[in-house]
C-alpha cells in the first residue's frame, strides 16, 4: 500500500505543469474565427473535436472537418477528421454510425497510402464490437491494430492496444495475466507521457484487483485515476473514477460511502452526454438506496436508469433494472407488482442471452441497415411472446389465488421466486460452459472457422491463393529424447512448442498442428494478409533466435531447429467427425515440407517463390537446387537477418 501512495505523489509531482483542455480549445476557438477556409481550418476542426469531452460538441465539429476536408479535397484531414466522428458517436452509444465512420477514414487513409494510420480507427472498431459483447471481432481488430503499431514503433496507440488487449485476459478470467499487460501498457504511457491512458490504466488496474479481491490497492488505483483525470479536466475520466469508487464501496456493502461519489458521477455524464454511464451511475444509486432500505428514492433512480437503458438499447441495464424493481415491490409487499417486474426480467434476459440474437445484432452492424430489419424484429418479439406465454397462464392463476387468500398467494410467489434463484443458477452455470466451450472450440480453429460450424453444423473446405506455409523440426530428436526421462521430453516439447505459440501469434498467423517433434503454421488464412511471407519469415527468426538461447542454456537437454518455408496455394478445411481437426493440403504444403527436410540446424531455408516475395526485407544466401518429385530442380535460400 505505500508503495502504491509514493507512486501516487511522483505521478502527481509530473502531473503539475500539465496543460488544461479548456484553454487549449478557448485558444483555437479564437484563430478559428480569422482562419480562411483551407487545410488549417480543418486542422483546428479536428483539433477542438479531440481536445473537447462533450461528444456532441466533439462530433459537431467533426463534422465540420469532414464537410470542409471534402469541399477543398483534403483527404487526410478528412481520414483524421471522420475518426474523430467516430469516436463520439461511439462515446454517444451510436454504434452504426460510429462503425460507418471508422470505416470511411480507413478506406480514405488507405487510398492516400498511409497504412499506419488506420491503426487508431482499426482499435477504435474494435472499442465498439467490445461494448456490443462481440469478443472475437473486437480482439480481431484490436490485435490487427497491435500489429501496425509494432511495425510503425507508435507507441503511443501500441499503449492503448495493450490496455485494450489486457481488458480480454479479465473477460477470460485471467487477471494476473491482464495485470501484466497493464504494466507493460502503462511503462509505455509513462515514457510518451500519456496521462490520458495512463488515466484509463489506473482506472482498468482498479477494476482488476477487485476481481482479485485486493481491496486497498483496488481504491488506490481508482483514486490514482480521478487525480490524474481532474489534474487534465477529463469530465469522461472524472465521471469513470466517481463511478468507480462508488461501486467499490457498494461491492463491500458501505452504501452510506458509496452514494456521495456516485451522486458525483452522475451529473458529469448528463453534461457529457455519456447515456451509457448515466444509466449505469442511476441503477447503482437506486441499488444503494434499496440497500439502506430508502425504498421510495430507489424506486425513483431505479426508474430512470431504466429509462436511458432503453434509450439507448442497453439490455444488460434493462434486466438490471426490471429485477431491482422486482426485489424493491416483494420488499414492500406489493406481489402482483413484483411478479409483473419479475416477468420483464425474465423477457429481457432471454433477449440477452439468446446468441441467435447476438448474431443477429452482428449482422445488421456490418450491413449497417438497421431500418430494413423490421421483419425479423416482428419474429423475435414473437419468439419472446411465445417463450412468456406459461409465464401468463400463472399470472391468471396467481390473480385468480388473491380473491381467495392474500396469505396462499404470498407464499406461492415466494416459491415462484426462489424458483427464479434456482433458475437464474442453472443459466450462469449455462453461460459460463457455453463460453468455455467456446474457448475451447477457438483454441483449435480459426474463429471464422468455428462461427461457422457453431452456426451451420458444418464448415467448407476453402481455396486460398496466397499464403505462406511454415514447417520446423527437431534435429536429432531421438538422441535427445534418450537423454531425458519421458516426462521431461514432454515437458520440453511443451516449453519450445507454448514458445512458438506465443511466437506466431504477435504475427497473426495461424497454427494447424504439431505431429510428433514437427511443427506446421500457416499465415494469410483465414483472413487474407499481403505481408504473410515477411510475417512467417521474422516468426521463424525469432524462433530460431529462442531455440539458440535455450540451446545456450540447457546446452544437450533441448534441441536443434530445422525451419522451412515456402508460399503459395493451399486448401484449408476440417477433416473428420470425431476429434476434428482443421488441415491444410497442397503442394505448397509438400515443398514447405521438402525445404524443412533439406535445412540444416540452426537454419532458416525458404523456397524460390518465398524469396521473391521477402529478398527485399531480408538477406538470403543462395545455396543451390533440390530434385523435387514432379516438380524437377527447386531452388533454394538460407534467411541470414533481417
Amino acid at each position: 500500500m505505500k508503495k502504491l501512495l509514493l507512486l501516487i505523489v511522483l505521478l502527481l509531482s509530473t502531473l503539475s505543469g500539465y496543460g488544461q483542455h479548456q484553454h487549449k480549445i478557448d485558444s483555437l476557438l479564437s484563430v478559428l474565427a480569422t482562419t480562411k477556409d483551407d487545410t488549417n481550418k480543418v486542422n483546428i476542426f479536428n483539433k477542438i473535436s479531440e481536445s473537447t469531452s462533450e461528444y456532441q460538441l466533439a462530433l459537431h465539429y467533426a463534422e465540420q472537418a469532414i464537410s470542409l476536408s471534402e469541399k477543398i479535397g483534403f483527404k487526410r484531414g478528412a481520414a483524421l477528421a471522420y475518426k474523430t466522428a467516430g469516436n463520439a458517436q461511439r462515446k454517444l452509444s451510436n454504434n452504426l454510425k460510429a462503425l460507418e465512420y471508422f470505416q470511411k477514414s480507413i478506406a480514405i487513409a488507405d487510398e492516400i497510402g498511409d497504412h499506419n494510420f488506420t491503426a487508431g480507427p482499426l482499435h477504435n472498431i474494435g472499442l465498439v464490437y467490445n461494448s456490443l459483447g462481440n469478443r472475437s471481432e473486437a480482439l480481431r481488430y484490436a490485435l490487427q491494430a497491435k500489429k501496425i503499431n509494432l511495425a510503425s514503433g507508435n507507441k503511443n496507440w501500441l499503449a492503448r492496444n495493450l490496455t485494450f488487449i489486457a481488458g480480454f485476459y479479465n473477460a477470460l478470467e485471467n487477471p494476473q495475466e491482464a495485470l501484466t499487460t497493464y504494466h507493460e501498457a502503462m511503462a509505455i504511457s509513462k515514457e510518451i507521457g500519456d496521462y490520458n491512458n495512463l488515466m484509463y490504466l489506473n482506472y482498468n488496474i482498479g477494476l482488476t484487483y477487485q476481481v482479485l479481491r485486493r481491496w486497498p490497492e483496488a481504491l488506490a488505483s481508482f483514486t490514482m485515476s480521478l487525480t490524474i483525470a481532474e489534474k487534465i479536466n477529463s469530465k469522461q475520466g472524472m465521471c469513470s473514477a466517481y463511478l468507480a469508487i462508488g461501486s467499490h464501496y457498494a461491492m463491500q456493502d458501505q452504501f452510506n460511502d458509496a452514494l456521495p461519489y456516485l451522486q458525483k458521477a452522475l451529473p458529469i455524464a448528463e453534461e457529457i452526454g455519456d447515456k451509457f454511464t448515466e444509466g449505469q451511475v442511476l441503477l447503482n444509486i437506486g441499488i444503494s438506496f434499496e440497500k439502506l432500505k430508502r425504498y421510495a428514492e430507489a424506486i425513483v433512480y431505479v426508474n430512470k436508469g431504466l429509462a436511458v437503458a432503453k434509450e439507448i438499447g442497453d439490455l444488460e441495464r434493462i434486466v438490471t433494472g426490471y429485477n431491482e424493481l422486482s426485489d424493491i415491490a416483494m420488499m414492500l409487499g406489493k406481489y402482483k407488482e413484483a411478479y409483473e417486474y419479475h416477468k420483464l426480467f425474465i423477457q429481457f434476459k432471454d433477449s440477452l442471452t439468446s446468441q441467435g440474437n447476438d448474431r443477429k445484432l452482428t449482422t445488421t452492424l456490418l450491413n449497417y441497415g438497421f431500418e430494413k430489419t423490421q421483419d425479423s424484429i416482428k419474429a423475435e418479439q414473437a419468439r419472446k411472446d411465445a417463450l412468456t406465454m406459461k409465464e401468463m397462464d400463472m399470472q391468471k392463476r396467481i390473480q385468480t389465488l388473491l380473491i381467495g387468500s392474500f396469505t396462499v398467494v404470498a407464499f406461492f410467489l415466494i416459491l415462484v421466486f426462489r424458483q427464479r434463484n434456482n433458475i437464474n443458477k442453472e443459466k450462469k452455470i449455462s453461460e459460463k460452459e457455453r463460453e468455455r466451450s467456446d474457448n475451447l472450440l477457438l483454441n483449435i480453429l480459426p474463429t471464422d472457422v468455428a462461427e461457422e460450424l457453431k452456426t451451420k453444423g458444418t464448415a467448407k473446405a476453402k481455396h486460398f491463393d496466397n499464403v505462406t506455409v511454415l514447417f520446423t523440426d527437431f534435429k536429432s530428436f531421438t538422441t535427445v529424447s534418450e537423454q531425458l526421462s519421458p516426462q521431461e521430453l514432454v515437458d520440453e516439447l511443451h516449453a519450445c512448442f507454448k514458445a512458438f505459440d506465443e511466437i506466431i501469434t504477435k504475427y497473426t498467423i495461424e497454427k494447424i498442428k504439431t505431429i510428433g517433434d514437427a511443427y506446421l503454421a500457416v499465415c494469410g488464412l483465414p483472413l487474407s494478409d499481403e505481408k504473410h511471407a515477411e510475417n512467417v519469415v521474422n516468426a521463424a527468426l525469432e524462433i530460431r533466435e529462442y531455440m539458440k538461447n535455450r540451446r545456450k542454456e540447457l546446452g544437450e537437454k533441448t534441441f536443434e531447429i530445422r525451419i522451412g518455408i515456402n508460399s503459395g496455394s493451399v486448401v484449408a478445411g476440417i477433416v473428420g467427425v470425431k476429434k476434428f481437426a482443421y488441415d491444410i493440403w497442397g503442394d505448397t504444403v509438400n515443398t514447405a515440407a521438402r525445404m524443412e527436410q533439406n535445412s540444416e540446424a540452426g537454419k532458416i531455408n525458404i523456397s524460390e517463390t518465398t524469396y521473391s516475395l521477402v529478398k527485399d526485407q531480408f538477406t538470403c544466401e543462395y545455396r543451390g537446387e533440390i530434385d523435387a518429385k514432379n516438380k524437377g530442380m527447386l531452388k533454394m535460400y538460407f534467411v541470414e537477418k533481417a
